[in-house]
């Protein structure tokens, strides 16, 4: 038993420093083959625990060779359209000379692909793109992307790669020249210092899907730290859903802002911030004098539930269960997620939560089919509960079925319209308490497209 423990106490050792130096928390479902691959360079290396613990606090390189296995690089071309779709329309026909940093850029889909737009419309850019990885890196600068770096989104902006290379239907290698073009350096989000560019250079930076790898607290600090690279007045990308878990505190210099559907931070000056703070105050104590009485939210003795034994005697309220559940799935800790859950009482009159949390384990795996039934369980037992439908919405568009796309964010707007007009906020730290009206224009803008 005592060897077991040991055993176990050293594999949470060398998590923990991947976490240390890199800022990466690694997922339940990745935790195996990270270990494995550590327990084949230890052998490799006829090294003991202790002595293996000692060489990754001593040397870089060795360091680095596990951190580079803990990432997960998945991207491609022109990743979240709706984004580029701002870039062609409302910001590159006002900016003609651009710095532009991306952030975590993988094997360089993202980068290629803002250094691509930029182009087509004449804008002057410098592409600055960095990752932590460093095998992502050799592979970006080979210069060549198979089929899985192609997919539906983005299609309308494929042929802009044309130019900037060899490009066959779902393969694309590229020119020496437009390589030479990109700038791209090795940089540890979360605990370089030194930026691949001067301080306050950067006009557009995009820092899309890493934030699921980190802590609240990482990615505040992050934030805090990439502010410094940004210009007065830049504007930071994030992941759609991402955007949505990012709080603008008072200690962090940016606006949370938007175009139509799209919406991103823009650093702001301290006199912004404070502007912002008055009217966020203004608002919630005007919400506060006109809320009718009979929409009060019953105040809960809330009991943190980071413990999934927790006693079902003390169970915490169904906002504080979501934030602990998300953050597991955030965490990529989906087994834990689903031992909460199952660990969780659910009253009779909540039963569309506990089948909408099913369907966030179920996408979160990657499991289309269960997720969509779970979230049309959830909207039938309450059509009211507008999460549910516009997840339903979403999952419809990404396995191509317009019909029942457009008939789900229809039915979500419809109940986000009553949900804003009643003045209503119960299901407001489902979705991390961003705006109704954020998720309204988002319905509003596919039902639009689906035209």
């Amino acid at each position: 038993m005592a060897e077991r423990n040991n055993s176990k106490e050293c594999e949470d050792k060398f998590l923990e420093m991947i976490l240390k130096y890199s800022g990466l928390t690694v997922s339940s479902s990745h935790r195996d083959f990270m270990l494995n691959f550590i327990q084949e360079r230890k052998k490799k290396l006829s090294m003991s625990d202790e002595d293996y613990c000692r060489k990754l606090e001593e040397d870089i390189e060795e360091r680095n060779l596990i951190i580079d296995e803990a990432a997960i690089n998945e991207t491609y071309f022109f990743r979240e359209e709706s984004q580029f779709d701002f870039l062609k329309n409302k910001y590159f026909p006002n900016h003609k000379d651009v710095v532009i940093w991306s952030a975590a850029c993988s094997t360089g889909e993202e980068a290629v692909s803002l250094y691509a737009l930029a182009k087509a419309c004449n804008v002057d850019a410098k592409v600055f793109a960095s990752d932590i990885d460093k095998k992502a890196l050799s592979l970006f600068k080979n210069g060549y992307y198979p089929p899985h770096s192609f997919r539906n989104e983005g299609s309308p902006y494929i042929h802009l790669l044309e130019p900037l290379g060899t490009y066959y239907p779902k393969s694309f290698t590229m020119a020496k020249e437009t390589l030479d073009r990109l700038s791209i350096s090795c940089f540890n989000l979360a605990t370089d210092e030194n930026f691949p560019m001067p301080f306050e250079s950067v006009d557009l930076l995009f820092l899309r899907n890493v934030f699921i790898y980190f802590t609240k607290e990482t990615r505040k600090a992050v934030l805090i730290k990439m502010a410094k690279a940004m210009k007065p007045g830049a504007l930071l990308f994030l992941s759609i859903n991402e955007i949505a878990s990012i709080e603008c505190d008072d200690d962090m210099p940016f606006i949370k802002e938007n175009c139509d559907s799209v919406y991103y931070l823009r650093k702001a000056s301290p006199e912004e911030k404070q502007r912002c703070h008055e009217l966020k105050q203004n608002r919630l104590e005007q919400n506060s004098l006109h809320k009718p009485l009979s929409k009060k939210v019953p105040r809960f003795n809330t009991v943190k539930c980071n413990d999934a034994t927790v006693s079902t005697k003390k169970q915490c309220s169904i906002s504080e269960f979501y934030k602990n559940l998300k953050t597991a799935i955030n965490s990529r800790q989906i087994d834990y997620a689903r031992e909460m859950l199952s660990s969780h009482t659910f009253k009779p009159t909540e039963m569309e939560h506990e089948l909408y949390m099913k369907g966030l384990i179920f996408e979160a795996e990657g499991n289309d089919k269960e997720a969509l039934d779970c979230y049309q369980r959830a909207s039938i037992l309450n059509p009211k509960f507008w999460p549910a439908l516009y997840n339903l919405g979403v999952l419809y568009k990404k396995t191509g079925n317009a019909k029942n796309m457009k008939k789900a964010f229809s039915s979500c707007s419809n109940a986000l319209k009553c949900y804003i007009q009643n003045q209503e906020i119960c299901y407001n730290d489902i979705v991390d308490s961003f705006s109704p009206d954020y998720f309204l224009e988002l319905c509003e803008s596919q039902i639009e497209g689906g035209r």
